[in-house]
């Protein structure tokens, strides 16, 4: 497990920001036209999602270090075929998405996609992955879902990989009731980190789930900044969409988080962006920076570039944002 030094800790917005490049959020019309609509007119990041994607290209350009373009699997990917990294569900297809990815291992994502076949039944015992995207369970329904982020690295005996997986249904069931104001069932977004041996064997994984203390977390992608040595599980970087309602609000905030794999917890969660529509009153959508304060390490100032607003928040060692509580406060 890394320690960081208060000083570490208070740069972990900025080293993130340097190393991803947003994509637009996943659209909620590939799973209910209906609800889209009803999102587009409440929570809409226009002129922030804009500014999001400026900032981390002005961070990359000042460390010099290359843009990455998240990767989004089909069906053809999943069930073994070539994997293309510049694909997306149908009907959410982007310009950035279809720009090709720098990566190398073509077989090494081939192999993950297929272990995905049988990790994925984990969550469900009993079930197997249609033809479909599908998994149908052993009671005879079936539940549709997206493979994302998958992330792999070369090891000296096969691959590492970190991928996850979202349940259509039940972030549009989730959703709906958020709007509603009604207890929101949960969707969780699955993780799954395992090695593979050379001939795409798992020798090894973990599982876990990306935020347990809110219903509908929406992943953007993954990183694996170090690749640890004899098969020990690694610290994995993820960006994500965490949404929130209460009986006056409904907003999401979009976390950096650190997870440390071994144990499958978060070490690290700070906000970059924030999206709250509060039941009466004007949305709020901007940029959210986090520093610790100069005079005490123990406090993380949280500040919005939008409106200027700054809110002081106690941290421990490890800083870890509460994305409802953040909410409420802003």
């Amino acid at each position: 497990m890394r320690n960081y030094s208060a000083a570490a800790k208070s740069d972990i917005w900025t080293q993130f920001m340097a190393r991803i490049n947003r994509r637009p959020d996943k659209s909620i019309a590939s799973r209910c036209l209906a609800l889209c609509l009803l999102f587009s007119a409440l929570l809409t990041l226009p002129a922030s999602a804009q500014s999001l994607a400026d900032l981390a290209k002005q961070e990359r350009e000042k460390r010099g270090q290359p843009s990455a373009t998240p990767r989004v699997y089909t069906n053809q990917d999943l069930h073994g075929g070539t994997p293309n990294p510049t694909a997306a569900p149908s009907g959410t297809a982007t310009q950035a998405e279809k720009r090709p990815t720098p990566h190398a291992d073509v077989k090494g994502d081939a192999l993950a996609l297929m272990a995905m076949q049988t990790l994925v039944t984990e969550l469900y015992p009993g079930s197997k992955v249609t033809a479909d995207n599908q998994l149908a369970l052993s009671d005879g329904k079936q539940k549709n879902f997206q493979v994302l982020g998958l992330t792999g690295h070369k090891t000296s005996t096969g691959w590492l990989y970190v991928c996850a997986v979202e349940f259509d249904e039940d972030q549009t069931a989730a959703l709906q009731a958020m709007l509603t104001l009604k207890p929101a069932p949960p969707a969780a977004t699955h993780i799954f980190v395992f090695y593979l041996d050379s001939a795409g064997n798992v020798r090894s994984s973990k599982k876990g789930v990306l935020d347990s203390r809110t219903a509908v977390t929406q992943l953007d992608e993954f990183h694996i900044p170090d690749v640890p040595k004899n098969g020990a599980w690694p610290v994995i970087d993820a960006v994500a969409w965490h949404w929130y309602s209460s009986k006056s609000w409904t907003g999401r905030v979009r976390f950096l988080s650190q997870i440390n794999a071994a144990t499958m917890t978060v070490r690290e969660r700070l906000p970059v962006a924030i999206s709250k529509k509060p039941n009466k009153g004007d949305s709020i959508d901007e940029i959210v920076t986090a520093e610790s304060l100069e005079n005490d390490k123990r406090i993380m100032v949280l500040k919005g570039q939008q409106s200027g607003k700054s809110l002081n928040y106690p941290c421990p060692e490890h800083c870890v944002i509460d994305g409802e509580r953040l909410l409420d406060s802003w």
